[in-house]
């Protein structure tokens, strides 16, 4: 997984960045994009996005954690609909805060870090279900703790797992 340097922050330089990571690395080496403004500091827009996708092939899959990036995955979804942009997978963390939404807008899936696996199963399965009702229903139940698990996260740099 690859992200963009802290230092980034023209278009142009962001490119150039992942095209020299991508020689480094070997063309033909899988990776995932990983778009995480948050902790990186590297703002990568929607055209950004399509551009490195679109100048490596080997790029497989962007983990988007955007906060919360609801729009940009539809943005996406909707470029490669459109057939503008090749296929690839996105995979959405942020500890599961927006889950419930972000399949509704095209995500394959998470990896959260959120201490409750059979939830996030079950949810899976109801959204692949088509059972948005149940699959809110499921979310919101665990929304406050998955809420002060993340203010505990931030206000200790404590693994919240510790807690769980």
């Amino acid at each position: 997984m690859m992200g963009p340097a802290q230092h980034l922050r023209t278009d142009e330089q962001i490119l150039v960045w992942f095209a020299n990571a991508v020689e480094a690395i070997g063309e033909t080496t899988p990776w995932v994009l990983q778009d995480y403004p948050l902790a990186l500091t590297c703002q990568l827009s929607v055209p950004i996005i399509a551009a490195i996708m679109e100048a490596h092939p080997s790029c497989v899959m962007l983990k988007a954690e955007d906060w919360p990036g609801l729009e940009k995955i539809s943005a996406l979804r909707r470029l490669q609909a459109e057939g503008t942009l090749r296929p690839f997978s996105i995979l959405t963390a942020n500890g599961g805060m927006f889950l419930d939404l972000e399949y509704w807008r095209g995500t394959n899936g998470s990896m959260t870090g959120y201490a409750f696996p059979d939830m996030l199963v079950d949810l899976y399965r109801l959204q692949a279900a088509g059972e948005r009702d149940a699959a809110h229903d499921l979310f919101d139940a665990h929304l406050p703790l998955r809420r002060f698990v993340s203010l505990l996260e931030s206000a200790s740099a404590i693994p919240y797992a510790r807690y769980a």
